[in-house]
């Protein structure tokens, strides 16, 4: 029979569980109580901003204010991208504002669009339900503004109509 140390064994014990803890806690999660079709509906693209480099002409980029965005539970549209029956899934992401955290570049928060934020809200567009990876990210500032980053742009979107969703009855 083997004798073990309780103290030995339990401080094992206690930093194995602080350490999965850690590992599953997520900086940023899917799947939470937000739902993507409270944003459904037509949006126009009323602003954008440079932000970097980008293959896309200021001129060509420019062609695209005014124009439409539809997210919806049949088609997703956005410039030249549409998919038909896209799956949406939200994520929010913590933005820790401490000392030596960096932003990720790939929310507008990082480049100054509003830093009071505690959180960013995303939709995950995606092309099929087993994609792991998403097709488009759309950034929520509130239930009528969102933000698309492409391209080294901020594209800001305004809604203009809200889709009602309803339950067909059989």
């Amino acid at each position: 029979m083997v004798k073990m140390n309780n103290s030995i064994f339990t401080k094992g014990f206690s930093f194995l569980i602080a350490s999965l803890c850690f590992l599953l806690i997520p900086y940023a999660y899917a799947g939470s109580s937000m739902k993507a079709s409270s944003y459904f509906g037509t949006y126009l693209i009323h602003d954008i901003r440079n932000i970097g480099g980008s293959i896309t002409s200021d001129s060509e980029a420019a062609k695209w204010i005014g124009k439409s965005v539809e997210i919806g539970t049949r088609k997703f549209s956005i410039r030249n991208i549409e998919l038909l029956r896209p799956i949406y899934r939200m994520e929010s992401i913590r933005i820790e504002k401490q000392e030596g955290n960096v932003i990720p570049k790939d929310l507008s928060i990082f480049w100054g669009v509003d830093t009071e934020r505690t959180h960013v809200r995303r939709i995950l567009v995606f092309e099929k339900a087993s994609d792991r990876h998403a097709y488009e990210k759309i950034e929520v500032l509130d239930e009528n503004s969102l933000i698309e980053i492409y391209d080294g742009r901020i594209y800001f979107l305004r809604r203009i109509d809200k889709k009602s969703i309803k339950k067909r009855a059989n």
